[in-house]
Formats: structure tokens, sequence, C-alpha cells
């Protein structure tokens, strides 16, 4: 999810695990009738949407605690709609703080990708899956647009695209392999989605959905091979009229071995991850 790159064979201190967790799922369009919502993504032109974003990943590796702070404020908005019927995303950045505790002494610590004030563009499907993603110009720390996906991803998940009652759940498998191993898989697994009710927060209809996710986690690191299991849960909050998100609270937990190649010897690696993003008014 973005961070601790154990999951996707980069740093353990950038951002990738959200990208398979981060289910910020997105929503649109009227409820077909009473207990009933039509879950897609539908952006409303004019719309800019404000979100303070902060998460927080408490790692336990080679005998150190580390504990990583990384606050966001977001602003998202539709650049226009692409002739093959794609959204175009436009996301702001104008704000990053980040801080880190290594064994309880703070130390100096920036994100390898620097974001602040820079923007990015996000193509999306009425599925809400991000097709592509392309920098608005040069980016400190991004060797390529792919680099950018895992963190623009916390914003938008795949949905059904159909109409779903409360009470319902629905599965998204994940299937991810290994970039350090060809052929290898790298995270399998599912996420699980249950539309719980549908009220109002900030006076704005929202689809309350809360998820589950379950992940086994078989990658190569600097450090050796990752074997974990993992676990997630979230709730979220998504407006049903334009299918923005307007509050998320997500945890995920990892834990497991690293086994070094080679030699075989095996290090205990824990990680704990905690997500929340609020639209602001």
């Amino acid at each position: 999810m973005n961070s601790i790159e154990w999951i996707r064979s980069r740093c353990i201190t950038t951002a990738a695990i959200s990208c398979i967790l981060a289910v910020s799922a997105l929503v649109g369009g009227a409820a077909a009738e009473e207990g009933e919502v039509n879950l897609s993504f539908k952006p409303i032109e004019g719309k800019v949407l404000n979100y303070e974003t902060k998460w927080t990943i408490e790692t336990n590796f080679m005998g150190m605690d580390i504990v990583q702070n990384q606050n966001y404020k977001a602003i998202v908005q539709l650049s226009k709609v692409t002739e093959d019927g794609q959204f175009k995303m436009e996301l702001q950045f104008p704000e990053v703080k980040s801080s880190m505790l290594i064994d309880d002494e703070m130390r100096e610590w920036a994100p390898p990708i620097q974001l602040v004030g820079k923007n990015v563009f996000a193509y999306v499907t009425t599925e809400g899956e991000v097709e592509k993603v392309e920098p608005g110009g040069y980016i400190p720390g991004m060797k390529s647009p792919e680099d950018l996906t895992s963190i623009i991803e916390i914003w938008f998940i795949k949905l059904p695209d159909r109409v779903v009652k409360i009470g319902e759940t629905w599965r998204e498998d994940v299937n991810e392999n290994d970039e350090g191993n060809e052929g290898q898989p790298g995270i399998e697994g599912y996420v699980d989605f249950t539309l719980v009710k549908i009220e109002k927060k900030q006076d704005i209809e929202v689809a309350v959905i809360e998820t589950k996710a379950e992940l086994k986690i078989n990658q190569s690191t600097p450090q050796g091979m990752l074997d974990a299991d993992a676990k997630g849960k979230s709730k979220y909050y998504i407006a049903i009229d334009g299918g923005y998100i307007v509050e998320t609270k997500q945890t995920f937990e990892m834990k497991g071995k690293v086994i070094a190649e080679g030699t075989g010897d095996e290090t205990d690696a824990a990680m704990t991850r905690t997500y929340e993003t609020k639209l602001k008014k």
C-alpha cells in the first residue's frame, strides 16, 4: 500500500501497499429504489474535492521499530471525458508532510516521490479502475509514470458497475505477479465489499461500504524473499450522486518472514498500516 515496499519489490519506506488494499470505493448514480444503489464512478463536472489524507505505518524489521507518518492535502476534480468514455481526473497536492521514528528517535525522512506542489492525471473507467497515470510535469523521484499508480489508486477502486442491494457482498480477487521473480505469484487473495446501508454524511447521501481483505504475499525484496499473510478492513462513505469519497478509514496488518537469498536465514517482519481520508467542506 504505498509504503514499506516489501509488497512491490521496492524499499520499505515508499507507498506501494495501498494500491492492493486501498479499496477507496467510488460509487455513483442515483439509487434505483429504496435499499439499492448503482455502484459506478461518474464524477461531476466542475465539482472540486478537497481532501485531507493521512496514513501511519508501524513496522518491526530486523529488531527495529519504525513508525512512518504522512499527511496529504489533495485536490481531485474532473479534467475531461475522453473519446472512449474514460474520465481524465486531475489530482493536485498543495501540501505533503512526513515524519519517521526509528526506535522512538525522530529521523529526517521524505517519501521517494515528491508530490508537493505537483499535479497528476489519472484515466479512470466507469468501473472506477485506473487505466493509466501520467504526471502533469516533472516530479522529483519519479522514474516512470507507473511509479505514481500505487499512490493515485488510493482514491479509486474497481466496482461492479451495477445496482447493488443493501446487505449484498461482492468480491474482488487480487492476483499480482512478483516483478522480481518473473512468473511467480507476488500477492494473491481477495477483498470482500459489503453495502451496509445508505445514510447522510456531511449532509450528503452516501453509501456505507465495509471491506475485509485477506492476502498471501510472496515477493522478492532487497533483503530477501518476503513470505507473509495480511489482513485488512475498512469503511467508506461514498457520495451516491457523483461517486466521490466523503470519508474513508482503513486498517491493514501484515506478519511474516523475510528469507535471505543464499543463506536461508529468516527474519520476522510485521507491519500495521492505518489510513484515513476526509472530504473538507
